[in-house]
């Protein structure tokens, strides 16, 4: 039979696999709405294009919600063990600063729609990258 301790962390691992998929999807719905509009419509009708814009839209504000919910969720997470919750604490920071990142680099663009920079993928990159270092790291305390 499982142990308090055992659930948190189980619980924890479960949230913490959550986050990285919701935020890797996160990424991706910010960078196909860019994509969206920067091909201005190639070569389909102004609604067909307003449509998949809509659509874009809709994906990206529902993986935004989601990933507050589980940065809301993995805030409220308890853990027993002094350690432990410190490395939870210090995850969770950087995982605000990671979401920061990531929203800064959803494009910016000129009035003609071309990108001001081309290392908005690079820094989601980098932003995913350091997430999920961060979580191997809870993953890590958490087993200690």
């Amino acid at each position: 039979m499982s142990t308090e301790t055992d659930k948190e962390e189980e619980n924890l691992r479960r949230i913490l696999e959550e986050q990285s998929s919701r935020v890797e999807a996160y990424c991706n719905e910010q960078t196909r709405l860019q994509n969206a509009l920067i091909d201005s419509r190639g070569g389909q009708s102004h609604a067909m294009h307003q449509l998949i814009l809509q659509h874009c839209t809709l994906d990206l504000s529902d993986s935004i919600e989601k990933v507050q919910e589980n940065l809301q969720t993995l805030s409220s997470v308890e853990l027993s063990d002094r350690n432990k919750r410190n490395a939870l604490e210090t995850h969770v920071a950087r995982s605000k600063r990671v979401l920061q990142t990531i929203h800064e680099s959803g494009g910016k663009f000129y009035p003609s729609g071309i990108p001001v920079s081309k290392d908005d993928v690079a820094a989601k990159t980098v932003a995913l990258a350091t997430l999920r270092a961060s979580i191997a790291q809870v993953e890590k305390a958490i087993a200690l």
